[in-house]
């Protein structure tokens, strides 16, 4: 259910970035600061699934010849780019929604 969430809201973020080229014209900050936020929400599933394994599988998950550890370790640099950082993302979505200016230099 995890990984079948994740599936869901990056085909969303996906679908919302297909329609740039679709529209030829560029998202409004809400759609896109949701797009952000729907990618750290995919994220997020996706490292609670790989937290879920790992935990079944035990401390061999870790060892450098279970491909188990090589998910784990990309997902846990990928989890924490500054693009994708769930709770950035989330804070920047609500900013979008409420109508809250992002503090100068910032980007949503």
């Amino acid at each position: 259910m995890l990984l079948d969430t994740a599936e869901l809201f990056a085909a969303r973020a996906a679908g919302d970035m297909d329609s740039i080229a679709e529209y030829d014209r560029p998202l409004d900050d809400v759609l896109r600061s949701r797009v952000r936020a729907d990618i750290g929400w995919a994220v997020e599933k996706v490292s609670e699934a790989i937290s879920a394994l790992i935990t079944a599988h035990g401390s061999a998950a870790f060892a450098e010849s279970s491909p188990i550890q090589r998910f784990w370790r990309d997902q846990a640099a990928v989890a924490r780019h500054g693009y994708v950082l769930p709770p950035v993302a989330y804070e920047a979505y609500g900013k979008a929604l409420l109508g809250v200016e992002a503090a100068a230099g910032a980007s949503l």
